[in-house]
Formats: structure tokens, sequence, C-alpha cells
């Protein structure tokens, strides 16, 4: 379980990780994170989250972002919000790294997911798209993050994520990634203290 001041890193999507505050510092109620993007990285597809929202504020660098439909370019000290099931997207638009603060009301799932998206990356489970190659593993993550594609109805795609789920123990797969996480927050422990010798 992440703490604040923790930092993960993710080497596939570039992301740094600071947690700030963590569903267990808010009682769930939020997580808070700086989040060190660099550029050239693969994001995430267009989707929607089902129960959470996400504001952005940009610290340093330029951050695009897609809320609805509409695109824009957001530099330091400007702000997005990206409400729960309205359809989303945000990437790095620049030539250096974007550094911005998330704010997720609720925190839900998402740390275990940023852990567990780490691990997956340190351990050559993501695909250079991001994307895990291990299909139980993206219904895992579909499943515990609540993250949706837009284009199919919310309550179809959690049965099928759930059905994929429950396929993936049956071959042994963890549906909360506990492993995954755990080398996540051990790399970065390691990491640290490298960077403090």
């Amino acid at each position: 379980m992440a703490h604040a001041g923790q930092i993960i890193y993710n080497p596939v999507t570039g992301e740094n990780i600071t947690f700030l505050k963590t569903a267990a510092d808010t009682n769930g109620e939020c997580l808070v994170f700086d989040c060190r993007v660099e550029p050239g990285k693969p994001g995430l597809p267009a989707h929607v989250h089902a129960t959470q929202s996400e504001h952005f504020t940009i610290l340093s660098g330029t951050l695009g972002v897609m809320v609805g439909g509409k695109k824009m370019t957001l530099e330091p000290g400007e702000a997005v919000l990206l409400p729960a099931k309205v359809k989303h997207q945000w990437w790095n638009a620049g030539d250096n790294d974007v550094v911005f603060r998330v704010e997720v009301t609720p925190a839900r799932n998402l740390e275990a997911v940023l852990e567990a998206n780490a691990g997956m990356a340190y351990t050559g489970r993501l695909n250079g798209k991001a994307m895990p190659r291990n299909p139980f593993h993206l219904a895992n993550l579909g499943r515990l993050s609540e993250t949706y594609l837009p284009v199919i109805p919310i309550p179809l795609q959690k049965g099928m994520l759930g059905m994929s789920s429950a396929i993936g123990r049956v071959f042994g797969v963890d549906p909360e990634f506990r492993t995954l996480r755990a080398q996540a927050l051990e790399r970065a422990a390691v990491t640290a203290t490298a960077q403090v010798a």
C-alpha cells in the first residue's frame, strides 16, 4: 500500500507518480498525486470512469486533454475537470516532461491500479501501447479501475470484465494484482534508497 511521499515509476508510460494524499489519508474521499510524464510515451485511449472525477492542475510543461470530444492544450497554472462518465483522454503535448497535480474523487482503487500498472511495466507485462499483454490482466485492470470504453454500455462491460476476471482466477491470475503491486513498491523503495545513498 502506498503512502504520502511514496514515488512509483512506470517505464512504459513514462509516468512518475508522487503520492501526496492516499485513500487511507482521506478515508477514501480522494487521492492526490503529482504526475510527471516524459514526452513521446504512449497514453491511455479515450475512456470513461464510472464513479470518479479527476481534476488536473498543470505545474510545468504542456498537457493535451480531450474532454467529451473537445480537445485543449493546458499550460502551467491552468486546470481542467474530467467528470465521471464523460469520455476523456490526456497526453504529454510538449517536447519536455509535463508535471500536473491530480485529485481523484472518490479515491476508489486508483492507487492500486497505478501500482499494478507499474508492476506490470517492470516485469514486461505491458506492450508498447501500455496495455496488458495478458487478457485476464486487462480485464482485471478494467474491473479494478472502473475504467470503460466510451462506445459500449458500462453495465455490459462490467459483466464482461467480471466474467473474464472469474475465468482468470481459475488459471491463477490474481484479480487484485498483489504480487505486481508489491513489486512496484519494492522497486520504488530500492530507487529511493539509491537516490539517498
